[in-house]
């Protein structure tokens, strides 16, 4: 038998299960396996359409909510704060010898710069081959974070 508490008119927390269940149906702050999946699948659409900016911003959802998902991991805390700090981040991209890994930060917070600047100059097409390679490195980003999150149980598969 699981005991529930009311925290407000729409909210329940089922201490059982630490899961976080809304009546509107939303399980939890981050996305599922399968949405970050299918949001790196529609990159490969846009992809052929020279798209760069749905490209860029899915990149940027995927590689947020993969992110999300190892710091509940890792802290074991049921919703992830609404922004992760840069100490947060390099602490999250750890290499294998525990040195933080620079190029991935530095990665990450380009593509969220680029999704989130108000000027639409950085929005022009990018080359191909420039956006093949940031939309590759993207989706190797969030397969490695599933990865360390769930281990030989990620259901995530590469894009590229």
């Amino acid at each position: 038998m699981t005991a529930q508490y009311r925290l407000r008119e729409e909210e329940y927390f089922d201490w059982s299960t630490h899961v976080l269940q809304l009546r509107n149906g939303v399980k939890s702050s981050t996305a599922s396996i399968e949405e970050v999946q299918a949001s790196m699948n529609f990159t490969k659409i846009f992809l052929e359409y020279q798209l760069t900016f749905p490209c860029l911003v899915l990149c940027n959802w995927a590689i947020d909510n993969a992110l999300r998902t190892f710091y509940m991991k890792k802290h074991r805390q049921i919703s992830p704060p609404y922004t992760l700090s840069l100490n947060q981040l390099l602490e999250l991209t750890r290499d294998s010898r525990g040195h933080p890994d620079l190029e991935t930060v530095n990665f990450m917070e380009s593509i969220r710069f680029l999704v989130n600047s108000p000027d639409m100059a950085l929005h022009q097409p990018m080359n191909e081959g420039h956006l093949i390679n940031m939309i590759r490195r993207a989706d190797k980003l969030v397969y490695d974070l599933y990865l360390r999150s769930y281990g030989a149980e990620a259901r995530y598969k590469r894009v590229f």
